[in-house]
């Protein structure tokens, strides 16, 4: 199953995030747009609490972008550190195959 650029580029954050180095070729950031921006921060807010809600349109725009991108990262960084804790020892190819696999994103075993 192909990724497309934007869950490549994360991914590729992830193993960065990490200080590890991706096996394959860099990924470039997708190209930002006001839709990519507003579809994420509905997303983000689309299960909230009033009083979230409240606080949240409090905050700026950039703010709560912010706050979407550091979630993200939280959440990037709770799946590696689950497989670290479950799956000790692995190698880095067989740890980037499982992030991969807990991200839902399925590659065959001929790539």
């Amino acid at each position: 199953m192909p990724v497309d650029q934007e869950t490549a580029f994360h991914i590729q954050q992830a193993f960065t995030d990490l200080g590890l180095r991706p096996s394959g070729a860099a990924v470039e950031p997708p190209p930002l747009t006001r839709e990519m921006i507003q579809r994420d921060v509905q997303a983000a807010f689309a299960e909230l609490d009033p009083q979230q809600l409240a606080i949240a349109r409090r905050m700026t725009p950039a703010e709560r972008f912010a706050l979407v991108c550091d979630l993200n990262k939280f959440l990037r960084n709770a799946v590696i550190a689950a497989i670290h804790e479950q799956r000790s020892g692995l190698s880095e190819a067989k740890f980037q195959q499982e992030f991969l696999k807990r991200m839902g994103i399925h590659l065959d075993d001929r790539a």
